[in-house]
């Protein structure tokens, strides 16, 4: 299984940083290839191929970022790396917030490799990933990079905690599961709401996943819509609109002209709706949210009772 083995190469990563801590804290070159490099291949990045991955890569400030994480020949996420020891705040920070500004990049994160931060262009001032190699229990943070996460572009295993997300104090607590069968639903195009109907039983997305959380509600139909856009990348800038220019989400709960929204709720960090619709309007919401995305609404399913 593919988490035992990122468990595995965890553990003697820790075994590798105690046997080894003289050497690793007096060179950048062999934290690198001791610590940082197995740990990105594990997490998906091909570190040879030059469609992925392009080290020392040079910014609008002429200086040159470790590693540059590609997406259609884009850098995407920028990686900084420091040897064992070397600290993750002050000048480190700012560093990482500059390559936001210096370079096409979404996402960058400085690592001495035990310890890693990742910060959002959205929030370059506050930490949106954080992991120590040490701390095995945080083991699950490490998805926020993997590759198939990160670029949106592979299906998330089964319990593995998405990137892009840290644990969030105030999650939806929406749970997606993969059908043990076949489930079968309506196109949510092809549902319409009429007063007095019952709640809905089960959400059903393009990638076999799903959620029963629905059936507490219309209006979780919208905030489940919502967070599984998110948690698999297919956010890819905010605000999020739909073809009239509303704001579906933000990176605050504010709406297109500075209002407040009326019921905010964060679906993820930094990630905002407003739940302040009837049903119909959720299910509409839900719909202009996948167009928005390039998600077709027919390929997401609903299961009426």
């Amino acid at each position: 299984m593919w988490l035992e083995e990122l468990s595995e190469l965890v553990e003697a990563l820790a075994k590798r940083i105690s046997e080894h801590r003289s050497t690793l804290t007096r060179s950048e070159a062999a934290t690198r290839y001791g610590l940082i490099d197995p740990l990105l291949m594990a997490l998906g990045w091909d570190l040879s191929d030059p469609s992925q991955v392009w080290p020392e890569y040079p910014t609008d400030e002429g200086t040159f970022a470790d590693y540059a994480m590609l997406h259609q020949s884009e850098p995407y996420l920028i990686i900084e790396a420091k040897k064992l020891g070397d600290p993750l705040s002050g000048e480190t920070r700012k560093q990482a917030a500059d390559y936001l500004l210096s370079t096409p990049a979404q996402y960058a994160v400085v690592t001495n490799g035990q310890r890693w931060k990742g910060y959002s262009i959205m929030a370059r001032d506050k930490v949106a990933f954080e992991f120590n190699v040490l701390e095995p229990s945080s083991m699950l943070d490490l998805l926020w990079l993997w590759r198939g996460n990160m670029m949106g572009s592979t299906v998330q295993p089964k319990s593995h905690q998405p990137p892009h997300t840290s644990p969030v104090a105030d999650s939806s607590g929406l749970p997606f599961t993969r059908p043990s069968s076949a489930q079968s639903g309506t196109p949510l195009p092809d549902v319409s709401y009429t007063k007095g109907m019952g709640k809905p039983q089960c959400l059903l997305f393009p990638d076999g996943t799903a959620t029963e959380a629905v059936s507490k509600s219309w209006a979780t139909v919208q905030s489940a819509t919502a967070e599984w856009l998110f948690v698999n990348g297919k956010v890819r800038e905010l605000p999020l609109k739909n073809r009239h220019g509303t704001h579906l989400a933000n990176s605050t709960p504010t709406t297109a002209r500075g209002k407040d929204f009326r019921m905010p709720k964060e679906v993820g960090p930094h990630f905002w709706i407003d739940m302040n619709f009837g049903p119909a309007d959720h299910l509409t919401k839900a719909k202009e949210m996948l167009d928005a995305c390039g998600v077709s609404p027919d390929t997401v399913k609903l299961q009426l009772s």
